[in-house]
């Protein structure tokens, strides 16, 4: 070994702490005799920025994956998400006045005619999207009886009501801050009922008793959508392909005289209202009530 090669050895076993061999070796310039040692610990430094690069890696992956995953779900999802923050609530009001209800007469294709009275719904988008498809179905009807107890009409036929001037089953749109009207029912002149042929015989009516003619959005044969003088409450549901289904109950009370001024009739004829909250009991079912019966006349017979 020459002096200068051992000055180098001497030089790297005082600072490296060993020979120079393997990652641990000093770099000696040979040409001016200087000696150029790594610091103590190198080693270890590199290798743990190589774990931080490698950590950071992961956690950039990590987060690519979980933003491409959100992107898909938003892409699948967007409608059902955009729902819960755009969409249309719908309303229902009516009043015993105009326009919702006003004295029309009713011309028959024959040429022949009656006064009537138009009993329509007031259907209201107040959301922020347009209701598209909107629809009114009346599910059940109810008549108070003697005793004040609420009895299910099992003839009346539940369908769609019509939509006024259309006479559609559905409303293609209805914009938001706008509405619609829905032909809830009609009052003919009972004078002039058998003319529009609107007379129910089941009903034994004379011409001075009003009757109730639903408008439905098909009139069936055996006229069991009219109804005649009563406390009525009908069970409706509003709702659009794109809105949450509304049900109201809606309270109708037909006096049975009829008033050629439009003004008397709908005060003194005909009222009718929705029912902000239902306080009246359902109708019991046929079986309930005979079973309520029954545990009447039981508890009757054992107080003998």
């Amino acid at each position: 070994m020459s002096p200068r090669q051992s000055s180098a050895a001497r030089c790297c076993n005082s600072i490296c702490g060993g020979p120079p061999s393997g990652y641990r070796r000093c770099l000696t310039d040979s040409a001016f005799g200087t000696t150029i040692a790594p610091r103590r610990g190198s080693q270890s430094s590199y290798q743990s920025r190589g774990v931080s690069v490698d950590c950071l890696r992961i956690v950039t992956d990590l987060i690519t994956a979980i933003g491409t995953l959100v992107l898909a779900a938003v892409a699948v999802f967007q409608e059902s998400i955009r729902s819960c923050f755009y969409h249309p609530t719908l309303q229902i009001s009516i009043g015993t006045r105009a326009p919702d209800c006003f004295a029309v007469p009713i011309r028959t294709p024959g040429g022949t005619f009656a006064n009537s009275v138009y009993l329509r719904l007031w259907i209201e988008n107040t959301g922020n999207a347009t209701a598209e498809n909107a629809e009114v179905y009346a599910e059940r009807l109810r008549v108070r009886r003697v005793d004040n107890e609420w009895e299910l009409v099992g003839t009346f036929p539940p369908m769609n009501l019509k939509w006024a001037y259309f006479g559609n089953m559905y409303f293609p749109r209805i914009a938001p801050r706008m509405g619609k009207h829905c032909d809830l029912g009609h009052i003919t002149d009972p004078a002039r009922r058998a003319v529009v042929d609107e007379d129910a015989p089941r009903l034994a009516l004379t011409d001075q008793q009003t009757s109730l003619a639903f408008d439905l959005i098909a009139s069936p044969n055996d006229r069991s959508h009219i109804v005649g003088p009563g406390e009525y409450r009908l069970d409706i549901v509003v709702a659009a392909g794109n809105a949450r289904p509304v049900r109201r109950t809606i309270a109708i009370s037909l006096r049975g005289p009829w008033y050629d001024d439009e003004a008397r009739m709908l005060r003194d004829g005909v009222g009718v209202s929705v029912l902000k909250k239902e306080t009246d009991k359902a109708p019991e079912s046929p079986s309930a009530e005979g079973q309520k019966s029954q545990k009447c006349f039981v508890r009757a017979s054992r107080t003998d």
